[in-house]
C-alpha cells in the first residue's frame, strides 16, 4: 500500500534511484517478477444479467403485482 506512504519510504523499499530511475536489466527483472502494471479486467454481464439484477426486488415484486392485479379488476 505505497499510497499511504511518504515518498522516501516507497524510494527506500522499492530500491529506486528517484533521479535516474531503474535500468533496463532491472526493469526486466521486476517486470518478470511483479507482472505487467495492468488491472484485470472483469467478465462482462449479459444484458439480460444485467436486467435480472435490477429487477430482484421486492418492491418491483409489489409493484408487478399490482399492475396485474389493476388489469385483472379493470
Amino acid at each position: 500500500m505505497h499510497y499511504k506512504k511518504s515518498i522516501e519510504e516507497v524510494i527506500n523499499e522499492t530500491s529506486t534511484n528517484i533521479r535516474e530511475g531503474l535500468t533496463s536489466k532491472e526493469a526486466k527483472s521486476r517486470l518478470l517478477k511483479n507482472g505487467e502494471n495492468k488491472l484485470e479486467s472483469k467478465k462482462n454481464k449479459s444484458i439480460f444479467k444485467i436486467f435480472l439484477s435490477q429487477v430482484n426486488d421486492s418492491m418491483i415484486y409489489i409493484l408487478l403485482f399490482a399492475a396485474a392485479l389493476s388489469a385483472f379488476m379493470g
